[in-house]
């Protein structure tokens, strides 16, 4: 069963699965990354806490990361500078 938008940002919604983004069709990645970026939206936390906790790396800027990247973080807390200006994701530097 699909994880409905609404039950990501919501803490009192049931726990939704989490899998590696190289096992998620098209459809669940889709589903996943509007989830994410509503509960970020919302000032919810638990969608990155999620995220690093099922070992998927998230992606994030502070108001001091500089303008030509984001940062990407690991769920081992290793946090690196990268781009995405070429259509794929660049390496800039640790961070």
């Amino acid at each position: 069963m699909a994880t409905k938008i609404a039950e990501i940002a919501d803490r009192n919604a049931p726990e939704a699965p989490i899998k590696p983004f190289a096992e998620m069709t098209e459809t669940e990645y889709e589903e996943w990354d509007r989830g994410f970026i509503a509960a970020l939206e919302a000032g919810d936390d638990s969608a990155a806490c999620a995220s690093l906790a099922a070992g998927v790396p998230i992606y994030y800027r502070e108001e001091d990361t500089p303008s030509e990247g984001v940062i990407k973080k690991y769920p081992v807390g290793r946090r690196e500078l990268v781009s995405f200006q070429s259509g794929c994701e660049r390496f800039l530097r640790e961070y």
